[in-house]
């Protein structure tokens, strides 16, 4: 009983398991689609949105695609980013899991972007809300 209840609080801990920006290994070059707004200088009528993945147990294997209105940019694995410069305006940041046998799963979340502006958002699988994607 004793060894189930650990294997529960391991399991448990590492799905909460959460990655910072600062830690996260940034996406390479053959997982980004529109490789025009990733991983540079934004530009004066640009900001910076970085969509981070979550180190967790839970979906380890899966790849989650990234899509910033309805146009899919990158593909992220376990506790990766992705740094997107994002022309000014409002904007659909949509996270898909299901391309790879995982189930299928969506979560969307609006950003603002301003000249200069910096979001960072955060993609996690919670034990009971499932897919999420909201600011870090």
């Amino acid at each position: 009983m004793r060894i189930l209840l650990m294997v529960v609080t391991l399991l448990l801990t590492f799905g909460c398991a959460t990655t910072s920006p600062q830690s996260a290994e940034e996406v390479s070059a053959e997982q980004v689609f529109n490789q025009s707004v990733w991983n540079r200088a934004a530009s004066d009528f640009e900001g910076t949105v970085v969509v981070v993945r979550a180190s967790q147990f839970t979906g380890i294997a899966c790849t989650y695609s990234i899509l910033v209105d309805g146009n899919e940019m990158a593909s992220l694995d376990n506790g990766q980013k992705v740094t997107l410069n994002l022309i000014e305006g409002q904007h659909v940041i949509s996270v898909q899991m299901g391309k790879d046998g995982c189930g299928h799963s969506y979560a969307v979340h609006r950003v603002q972007v301003s000249p200069g502006s910096h979001e960072e958002l955060l993609i996690e699988v919670g034990n009971f809300d499932g897919l999420t994607i909201k600011p870090y």
